[in-house]
């Protein structure tokens, strides 16, 4: 604890992983456990919390979803408010300036499955197809497609009348590749003890995202984004942020609507008890 807060290796602060607290949610009676490292942001869950301690979210709730939509880039979601964030800042080495070397953020967000892609917890399939349609939507869409707008402004940004069309065509084709969005870099299966997450990413790797089902109509997105903030040293704190990654993901629990009802109702005073281990215990039998 003294060598995290002093900085005596090659980063002070970034996350704690020794202690940790844990956040509840409750998604159209999907409960989820996760569990923060501390040394982050503070959490400011605005979302009222249920009769059992969690943070209810309504997405069962007719046009809920579509009424408060956040949007960034491709994604359309619900943040839910329960992530948080750890900057790593300089120790003792090396020799520069105050200021942070890197960081590492997890989101917690809510997404609705592609129009006619019912999902399923235990197949993935059409996770990864409404997953590549809403890339494919927001990509190549005729009109409103972010790389067709870029393909369209590529043209007017080459074209000049003292080119040639071999010249206008190369700086468009140049632009093009440095401008456009590609499709997710990854799309893969990552297992935890008790889940089986779809894994992919963007960014060379820097945005993280692992998704699973939790209704037929909605997925629970984690996306982690690892930040470099200065250039050259992301080596004194990557593996860090990798662990605190994959220490989160495997602290993450679901319990679905059944079995929730059914501990709940034989088990109250034990599924709540602080350690929650209970919760482990509960699902290690999905």
């Amino acid at each position: 604890m003294i060598r995290r807060f002093l900085g005596l290796k090659q980063f002070r602060g970034g996350p704690d992983l020794e202690h940790s607290y844990n956040v509840r949610l409750n998604l159209a009676g999907t409960i989820v456990n996760i569990s923060h490292p501390l040394g982050g942001d503070p959490l400011h869950c605005s979302f009222p919390l249920d009769n059992n301690g969690n943070h209810h979210i309504p997405i069962e709730k007719n046009g809920w979803f579509e009424k408060n939509t956040e949007q960034s880039l491709s994604h359309y979601y619900i943040d839910t408010e329960s992530g948080a964030g750890w900057s790593y800042g300089k120790g003792v080495w090396p020799p520069v300036a105050t200021g942070p070397l890197g960081s590492v953020s997890c989101n917690v967000w809510i997404k609705k499955s592609a129009k006619g892609c019912e999902l399923s917890l235990r197949d993935l399939e059409n996770l990864k197809k409404t997953i590549y349609l809403d890339y494919k939507n927001y990509l190549e869409d005729p009109v409103h497609g972010y790389n067709i707008k870029v393909q369209r402004k590529a043209y007017e940004w080459a074209y000049s009348p003292y080119r040639s069309e071999a010249q206008i065509e190369d700086l468009a084709s140049r632009y093009i590749r440095s401008q456009s969005k590609r499709y997710p870099e990854e799309l893969s299966v990552y297992s935890t003890p008790t889940h089986d997450w779809l894994f992919y990413t963007e960014d060379n790797k820097n945005t993280r995202h692992y998704c699973l089902p939790i209704t037929k109509e909605y997925y629970l997105m984690i996306r982690f984004l690892h930040q470099d903030w200065l250039s050259g040293y992301r080596h004194y704190w990557q593996e860090h942020a990798n662990k605190t990654e994959q220490k989160i993901m495997e602290s993450i629990q679901l319990i679905f609507p059944d079995t929730y009802k059914a501990i709940t109702s034989r088990h109250t005073s034990k599924f709540f008890h602080p350690g929650c281990g209970s919760i482990m215990t509960t699902t290690a039998l999905l």
